[in-house]
C-alpha cells in the first residue's frame, strides 16, 4: 500500500446504520484520522474532475434532493435497485465486526490499483469505478438490512 493511510469512512457508514465515529468512542480518533488522510488523496474519475478520494466514495450512491428520488433508485427501479444483502452478514449485530469488515473492504478496494501504486492525482479506470459502485451498493443494502434487524429486535 506504498505510503497510503487506510481510509474506511464511507464503507463504515454504509455498512453500519450509524457511523462508528459517532457511536463507538474507541473508533472516533481512528475514523477522524483516516478521513483526514483520505481527503488528501486526490483522484480523477470518469467525469474528469479532480476530487478527494473520500468525496469520490461518499457520493457513489448519488445525491438526492428528496427522499423519494433515493427510494425510487434504491428500491423500485429495476435498473438501479440495490442488490439483496448477504443474510448472514445482515444478522450480525456487532458494530465492532462491522467496523472490521469495513476496514478490510477499504484496504482491498479503496486503495486498489490505480491508487495503490500510482501517483496523484490517481486516474481511476473503468474497473476501479465499476467495483467501487458495486461495493457501495452492496454496503448500502447491508446497512439497510442491519438497521431493519436492529429495529425489529428492539421492538420485540
Amino acid at each position: 500500500m506504498s505510503g497510503h493511510t487506510i481510509w474506511f469512512g464511507s464503507f463504515t457508514s454504509l455498512a453500519m446504520p450509524i457511523s462508528p465515529c459517532m457511536r463507538l468512542p474507541d473508533f472516533h480518533t481512528a475514523c477522524r484520522m483516516a478521513t483526514k488522510a483520505a481527503n488528501k488523496e486526490m483522484v480523477v474519475p470518469a467525469t474528469g474532475e479532480k476530487i478527494a478520494l473520500h468525496a469520490y466514495w461518499d457520493r457513489l450512491l448519488g445525491s438526492y434532493s428528496t427522499p423519494e428520488g433515493a427510494i425510487q433508485d434504491a428500491l423500485i427501479s429495476d435498473d438501479t435497485k440495490l442488490p439483496d444483502p448477504d443474510p448472514t452478514l445482515a444478522m450480525n449485530a456487532n458494530p465492532g465486526d462491522w467496523f472490521t469488515e469495513s476496514e478490510k473492504l477499504a484496504e482491498a478496494n479503496v486503495y486498489a490499483e490505480p491508487v495503490k501504486s500510482g501517483t496523484q492525482p490517481y486516474m481511476l479506470d473503468r474497473q476501479y469505478e465499476t467495483n467501487a459502485r458495486n461495493i457501495a451498493r452492496r454496503q448500502a443494502a447491508l446497512a439497510g438490512a442491519r438497521l431493519a434487524n436492529l429495529i425489529n429486535e428492539a421492538l420485540k
